[in-house]
C-alpha cells in the first residue's frame, strides 16, 4: 500500500474515532467509551457521506459479526498482535481503498473520453 493511501486511511479513521466519541459523550451526557451499534453506522454516514448503501450494508454485517448492541470504542480500534483490527474496521479500510481506486478509474476514463473527443477529426 502506498504511503499516502495509508496516511489517508489513518486520518479518516481518526476522524471517525473522534466522531464516535463525540456521539457517545453526547448520548451519555458525560465522557464514555461505549456506543450503540446503530450510532456507529450513523457516524459512518456522517464521516463518509458518499458511501453507497451496499457498502453500508456490508459494514453493518461486519459490525454485527463482532459486536452485539453496544461497543467499547477503544476495542473497535484495537489491533491484535499481527496488526489486524476487527472485521468492521478492516472492511472500512478495504472499502476506502476500493473507493479510491474507483474514483481514480473514473477520472482516467473521463480524461480518455475528453482527449478522444478533443482530437477527433470531424
Amino acid at each position: 500500500m502506498e504511503e499516502d493511501v495509508y496516511t489517508d486511511q489513518n486520518d479518516a479513521l481518526e476522524k471517525f474515532r473522534g466522531c464516535l466519541y463525540r456521539m457517545a459523550w453526547k448520548d451519555a451526557g458525560k465522557e464514555i467509551d461505549v456506543i450503540k451499534v446503530p450510532r456507529i453506522l450513523q457516524a459512518v454516514r456522517q464521516v463518509f457521506p458518499g458511501k453507497r448503501e451496499d457498502m453500508l450494508y456490508k459494514l453493518q454485517r461486519a459490525l454485527e459479526k463482532d459486536f452485539e448492541s453496544e461497543v467499547r470504542i477503544g476495542l473497535l480500534f484495537e489491533e491484535d498482535r499481527d496488526g489486524n483490527q476487527c472485521a468492521f474496521i478492516e472492511m472500512l479500510r478495504s472499502q476506502q481503498v476500493d473507493e479510491r481506486e474507483e474514483y481514480l478509474k473514473a477520472i482516467e476514463v473521463r480524461c480518455h473520453v475528453l482527449c478522444t473527443n478533443t482530437y477527433r477529426i470531424h
